[in-house]
């Protein structure tokens, strides 16, 4: 994919966002992607391809830097209902930012809250998403050599980011980014993914002093304490 291709996919999730609009994922040949980083072996025998191209908000020069990271750009067989799941890749945003319509975004409006006074980087550990045929193995269980693909990105966006604090939701994230990423002296902390089990979400937020609350606002306010707390300490 081309710079053009990418700013042209960019510039028509800003405008839907900012307008509040639902629209479709962008939908590419899945032999697009390099061979180098999903071997011919994945490609034949996988299925329901996903990229997310990371999103951001807020001013750079402004306040602190976030970095949020996910495990993977998730799909399921819904999200293919207009799509070849085995010839198609579907390209998103972590969590779904690109559409701001999305019901789910609404898990994660936390990170829109933060960004009102500081630049927010959303990004995934593993960079692409898919399912064997056979068996219920998805592909952070897969990847062997193409581990060190997704430790160079990542290590990249570090770089270009330079953030103040890096938040990993959820446990696989948090193993999975302190197996690649070895040692950093950036802050970092994980927190319970918001889609958790109620139940897991409930007595984290307790321990963390905050309202015993899984609607979505509560959420998005919990989160936003929790990670301002974290700053006010640096």
């Amino acid at each position: 994919m081309n710079p053009e291709e990418v700013k042209a996919i960019y510039s028509t999730w800003s405008n839907n966002y900012d307008n509040n609009e639902k629209h479709n994922d962008k939908v590419l040949d899945v032999d697009r992607i390099n061979p180098s980083i999903l071997t011919e072996k994945n490609r034949s025998n996988g299925s329901l391809f996903g990229i997310d191209f990371p999103s951001w908000f807020g001013d750079y020069n402004s306040g602190k830097r976030i970095m949020i990271v996910g495990i993977d750009p998730l799909r399921n067989e819904v999200a293919f209902k207009n799509s070849d799941k085995k010839n198609n890749v579907i390209i998103g945003t972590p969590y779904g930012f690109h559409n701001s319509a999305t019901p789910k975004v609404k898990k994660y409006a936390f990170a829109k809250q933060l960004s009102e006074k500081n630049f927010i980087y959303l990004t995934d550990i593993f960079k692409i998403y898919f399912k064997l045929d056979k068996g219920a193995r998805r592909s952070y269980d897969i990847f062997s050599e193409e581990k060190n693909h997704f430790r160079l990105i990542l290590l990249k966006e570090l770089e270009i980011i330079n953030p103040d604090l890096i938040i990993s939701l959820g446990h696989l994230a948090d193993f999975f980014f302190k197996s690649i990423i070895k040692q950093t002296d950036i802050a970092y902390k994980n927190l319970k993914h918001p889609s958790a089990r109620p139940n897991i979400l409930l007595k984290f937020l307790t321990d963390e002093g905050q309202k015993e609350s899984t609607k979505h606002d509560d959420i998005k306010s919990s989160y936003s304490n929790i990670i301002n707390n974290i700053l006010l300490k640096k």
